[in-house]
């Protein structure tokens, strides 16, 4: 060894320690960007490698669309995404509810699950875990506000929808451009309509556009 080879070495150690900060930015943008792609040291070296140590988005997204020979790329089964999640959901700090024991022996009942089981799952609990911080007050107020909701301004009468589908027709129109059609060519139609509809709720899309 020399000290020209020494000195090589030690300019490029120091070119890759500078450039490593911007590496791991491209690099977490990428994983952002590609849920399933694999955020590990060995994927990101792999990029790094590939990208001659100057890893970028554009560089990285051209070897996904173009996958190479020796530079293959770890990605995730989706289920794996699903059960990380649920586990972050189940994690006690103090380990009373939810010891690492339980932790590892749920993750192994997991593996055998559908894709559609661990989201049921998750969902489960996100919304279980939701309602759990909130006080009797406040579920209160978010049960009227849902009743609220699914009431009707024409009790009585069946909802019509902001867009309807016409005999004949193969795309949905506006539903007050249809009652106007309807009032000017086809009276017998509009009167159907009022009864079966209420005549306020016809009014009321009669003068939408």
């Amino acid at each position: 060894m020399s000290y020209q080879s020494d000195a090589a070495v030690k300019n490029a150690s120091d070119d890759a320690a500078a450039r490593d900060p911007l590496n791991r930015a491209a690099f977490h943008e990428l994983i952002a960007r590609h849920g399933l792609l694999g955020s590990g040291e060995a994927n990101y070296k792999l990029l790094v490698d590939y990208c001659q140590g100057e890893l970028t988005v554009a560089r990285a997204e051209f070897l996904l669309a173009n996958p190479k020979p020796g530079f293959q790329l770890y990605f995730l089964d989706e289920r794996d995404k699903w059960i990380e999640k649920i586990l972050a959901l189940l994690h006690d700090p103090s380990e009373r509810r939810f010891t690492a024991h339980d932790s590892r022996m749920e993750r192994v009942r997991m593996q055998y699950w559908s894709r559609m089981q661990l989201k049921q799952r998750h969902d489960e609990l996100f919304v279980k875990q939701t309602l759990a911080q909130k006080s009797a007050a406040e579920l209160k107020a978010d049960l009227a506000a849902v009743r609220k909701a699914d009431e009707s301004p024409w009790p009585g009468y069946p909802r019509l929808l902001s867009t309807t589908v016409p005999r004949g027709y193969v795309q949905a129109i506006p539903t007050g451009q249809h009652l106007r059609w309807l009032a000017k060519n086809d009276l017998f139609g509009f009167k159907k309509a009022c009864s079966l509809y209420g005549v306020d709720q016809v009014n009321f899309w009669l003068g939408k556009e």
